[in-house]
């Protein structure tokens, strides 16, 4: 569920691509000369928020908050300030604060295409996939409405239906659209499982320096699945030499564990940690997440993932990626009623494949063994990428026999 970041990356909302550090000085001076220029405000707000989503830095989305909300105070009903306000709050994962704003937009101007998308992103996120998808199809084929049901389709499993809608979305981009290199990324994960080789090849052809950082990303971990962390390690070397964010850099950490520099990585990952210690003390969670999703991938600190993922985790601030993940930490450190507690309210709306398989493993642990069983054989019904000890237990599990009592 990581990607439904993504979507937060991928709307231009005016911005004029890759000139974000030449457009805010400029709409920094004009806010300070006319501090009821709304537009300007909102132009600033835009150059902040695309600053945010090439580099990774969540003060800029704080920044582009404040820049819109500024709009908003000039002019309550500018709908692109608005609009900006939401995916400024949602990169700041305060998804529901976000939602609110955009059904504000909703109400006050007739929807357009931008707007139900947003929509549809923000309930995704939540975890209410029935009404997202509901969103999207009421789009019809608009390529940004196939590709996040070509993203449903691949979360939900459904691995040759996702690569077939991709496929159709990428004939009709141009080659300078940046959702290109997203679809061109979704379509070689399509094959990490089946023929992990042919996703590295082509993710290799994905070198456009602004939006390609997911798809090294995702070559780099394969590369190092298959022992060849050498090679990773030069390819998230260049990553982090242009955005120094935690993703690459744990990345990073991970190649050269496996290499046995032991020493290099420890110390690579407390500056990581450090660095995102600075962040929570000035009020940004953003990065706690991909720090305990290290962690707990990795098999360890899990007692600190859970801190992390308690600091970023409230009811204004939860989501269903944030939430599943805390599930999962707790159920790794033997916690399962608490972990079944987190999970049972997601298990209505929910159809992520990988969701499904953590959650039903919860299930059985907390010693719901029937509804465990009915979670589990709808996951194991589909292609899960990666997760192959989770998939392990699961079979494990299915092929013991379901013992029940009935009491006369």
């Amino acid at each position: 569920m990581l990607i439904i970041s993504l979507w937060f990356c991928l709307h231009d909302h005016g911005a004029i691509p890759s000139q974000a550090g030449e457009i805010a000085p400029f709409f920094v001076q004009r806010t300070n000369e006319q501090p009821d220029d709304f537009r300007a405000w909102t132009r600033l707000g835009t150059a902040l928020l695309e600053r945010a989503q090439l580099s990774g830095d969540h003060r800029a989305f704080r920044q582009a908050q404040r820049a819109f909300e500024s709009a908003l105070a000039a002019h309550d009903v500018y709908a692109p300030a608005r609009r900006g306000l939401a995916r400024s709050l949602a990169g700041r994962h305060a998804f529901k604060e976000a939602l609110v704003v955009a059904r504000q937009l909703a109400i006050s101007n007739v929807p357009d295409m931008e707007d139900v998308l947003l929509l549809g992103d923000l309930h995704y996120a939540l975890g209410d996939w029935v009404e997202a998808q509901a969103l999207f199809l009421s789009l019809g084929d608009l390529a940004d409405a196939l590709l996040r049901r070509g993203q449903y389709a691949l979360e939900s499993g459904h691995v040759e239906n996702a690569r077939t809608i991709f496929e159709k979305v990428l004939t009709e981009l141009d080659d300078h659209n940046p959702r290109r290199v997203w679809c061109e990324t979704a379509i070689a994960l399509t094959y990490s499982e089946v023929d992990p080789n042919k996703a590295i090849e082509l993710l290799s052809h994905i070198t456009d320096t602004d939006h390609a950082t997911w798809a090294q990303l995702e070559r780099s971990k394969l590369l190092i699945e298959l022992g060849r962390a050498q090679e990773a390690v030069v390819i998230l070397n260049g990553l982090v030499a242009i955005h120094p964010r935690p993703e690459p850099q744990l990345m990073l950490v991970r190649a050269w564990r496996s290499m046995g520099l032991d020493q290099e990585a420890q110390a690579l990952e407390d500056s990581v940690v450090r660095n995102i210690e600075h962040d929570v003390a000035h009020g940004e969670w953003g990065h706690c997440r991909v720090l305990a999703n290290h962690w707990i991938e990795q098999g360890e600190h899990v007692d600190r993932a859970i801190k992390w993922l308690e600091y970023e985790h409230s009811d204004i601030r939860s989501d269903a990626e944030g939430t599943a993940l805390l599930a999962w930490a707790h159920h790794l450190n033997g916690q399962d009623m608490e972990a079944c507690k987190l999970i049972t309210p997601l298990l209505a709306s929910q159809r992520g494949a990988q969701f499904m398989l953590r959650a039903g493993l919860i299930l059985a642990g907390a010693g719901r063994i029937v509804p465990a069983r009915h979670v589990l054989a709808q996951a194991l019904s589909r292609e899960i990428r990666g997760h192959k000890p989770e998939l392990k237990q699961a079979r494990l599990f299915m092929e013991q026999p379901l013992n029940i009592k009935v009491s006369k």
